[in-house]
């Protein structure tokens, strides 16, 4: 039985889902990580420090949840980073050879998979919307005709905006480089956080749990 709990968490997932849809990428396949840098704890983060990471995080979820409905991934570059020290995960480098992009970082990734979705979701809906004009139901012949597999291609995101329950479990700062472990209620994730002249930035992402 779902709890209002579990249906808001779920949204929570959806953009991975909706991006694996996407670019065609089995669930099935775990990700298999890549080193990150190895931080040392010297001291516990300041209060200000963590503060300052907690925002990020708030942040990465009011930006990709915009860009879930709107597309508009014009602030990425405040948030997301391309840092050379910190790899993509497997399945993140998949998508980015599937959709022969550009760029190795956290902020190439992340507007490659905004942009695959936008272009199938855009056709999809000039389709639907052409179909309804013509007073008939989508095909088999119109689906494919906009996506490579025999798959609706992943709509954008109509439900309202929502911050998900955040529950933060460690913060590790060494320098100018941290690591920051949260649940959003449906993923346990780590985000490798570097700062710059822009302040604290998303370098890197792992999902270490789903518990949807």
């Amino acid at each position: 039985m779902f709890t209002m709990k579990k249906i808001l968490t779920l949204g929570a997932v959806i953009i991975f889902l909706a991006g694996a849809a996407v670019l065609g990428i089995a669930a099935s396949q775990p990700p298999v990580p890549t080193a990150w840098p190895t931080l040392q704890l010297n001291s516990t983060p300041t209060p200000a420090t963590t503060d300052q990471l907690k925002a990020l995080v708030v942040r990465y979820y009011e930006l990709t949840g915009n860009a879930a409905r709107t597309f508009d991934v014009s602030p990425f570059s405040s948030v997301f980073t391309d840092d050379p020290k910190v790899s993509l995960d497997t399945w993140q480098v998949e998508t980015m050879a599937k959709a022969h992009a550009q760029g190795t970082g956290m902020l190439s990734y992340e507007l490659t998979f905004f942009g695959n979705w936008k272009q199938g979701a855009e056709k999809f809906e000039e389709l639907a919307t052409k179909a309804k004009a013509e007073g008939r139901e989508l095909t088999k012949d119109d689906i494919q005709a906009v996506s490579s597999s025999s798959a609706i291609p992943a709509p954008r995101r109509t439900d309202p905006m929502y911050l998900p329950m955040l529950t933060y479990k460690s913060f590790v700062v060494d320098g100018n480089q941290a690591q920051v472990v949260f649940d959003d209620g449906g993923q346990t994730l780590k985000f490798f956080c570097v700062s710059t002249k822009n302040g604290w930035q998303i370098a890197g992402m792992r999902v270490l749990d789903t518990h949807v």
